[in-house]
C-alpha cells in the first residue's frame, strides 16, 4: 500500500506509512535485487514471475479487473518501468 501511496487525507491513525518517491524507488530496487538473489539470479526470478503473471492474466480474461489477481502490471508506471529496466540490465 505504501508503494501505491494509498493514504487518507488527512491521514488516519491506521493508514499505511507514507513514503517519498525516492524512498519508494529505493525500497523497490532493493526488493528486486533481493528477489533475484533469492531465486538464484535474475533469469530464474523472471522464469518464475513471467509464467505467474501470464497465468493470472489468462484467468482474468473476460472478467472485471476488480476480481483479478494483481500482477506487476498493477504497479504504478514508474515502478513498472523500474522492473522492465531491471530485466534489461542483465544478470548482475
Amino acid at each position: 500500500m505504501a508503494f501505491l501511496q494509498w493514504r487518507s487525507n488527512p491521514p488516519a491513525p491506521n493508514d499505511p506509512p507514507y513514503l517519498s518517491q525516492e524512498e519508494i524507488e529505493g525500497v523497490f530496487a532493493d526488493l528486486l535485487r533481493r528477489f533475484a538473489i533469492a531465486f538464484g539470479g535474475k533469469a530464474k526470478f523472471f522464469a518464475w514471475l513471467d509464467p505467474l503473471t501470464e497465468s493470472a492474466m489468462d484467468q482474468c480474461k473476460g472478467m472485471s479487473h476488480a476480481y483479478c489477481n494483481q500482477t506487476w502490471h498493477d504497479l504504478p508506471p514508474d515502478l513498472q518501468a523500474m522492473l522492465v529496466k531491471f530485466r534489461q540490465d542483465g544478470d548482475e
